[in-house]
Formats: structure tokens, C-alpha cells, sequence
């Protein structure tokens, strides 16, 4: 059986989300101040979100995005797109339920 040692040892062995890390990594700096570095660095913005491909974009809502419930989006013709919203980083995105449609904001749309 192999033991964890250094910079893993510090941390506990759970299965979290990033967030979940980060806040773990916070509270942990102190003895793992490299390992906290890494984690924040590989956040992402809005503009690094829009710059990806469409598959690209399904996988990082699947692995780091936080569904929060169904939405339905209005279109400039006045019909509603069914779909979900999901958290992710510090921005939503919108994801119609086909996965066609794949649309990033800054603005909560769940606040209005």
C-alpha cells in the first residue's frame, strides 16, 4: 500500500469540486503554499470560456460546473429555449437542453 507524503499527505483524501479545493487550499496555506498556487492559477474567466471549443465547453460544465436548476431563455423573437444554468468559476452559462447552444454571461440569470 502506497502512503501519501509531502504536499498530498496535508490535504485530506476526498473527491471534491474545485471550489471545494480552493476553499480546503485556504484554510491549508500555510503548508502548502504550492500546491494552493496551482489550484487558483487553473481557474478560468469568461473570455478563456468563450475562446473554447463547443466539446470543450461540454466537458468543463461537466466536471467543474455547479447545476443550478432549469431556465428558459427568451430569444430575440420572443419564444423561450428550454435549459439549464450551471455555475461555473465566477460567471454562468446557459445550456439549451439539446447541448447545441452553449452561452456564457456575468449576470446572474436565476437573480431577476
Amino acid at each position: 500500500m502506497k502512503t501519501r507524503t509531502g504536499v498530498k499527505a496535508a490535504l485530506p483524501k476526498i473527491k471534491a469540486p474545485r471550489k471545494a479545493w480552493q476553499q480546503i487550499c485556504r484554510i491549508k496555506l500555510e503548508k502548502t503554499d504550492y500546491y494552493c498556487k496551482q489550484i487558483i492559477e487553473s481557474t478560468m474567466d469568461i473570455d478563456a470560456f468563450k475562446g473554447m471549443g463547443h466539446n470543450e465547453k461540454l466537458q468543463e460544465l461537466r466536471y467543474n460546473g455547479q447545476l443550478l436548476g432549469s431556465y428558459q431563455r427568451n430569444t430575440e423573437n420572443g419564444s423561450k429555449i428550454p435549459g439549464d444554468i450551471f455555475e461555473l468559476y465566477d460567471f454562468w452559462v446557459f445550456l439549451s437542453d439539446d447541448e447545441s447552444m452553449v452561452i456564457p454571461t456575468r449576470k446572474n440569470p436565476l437573480s431577476e
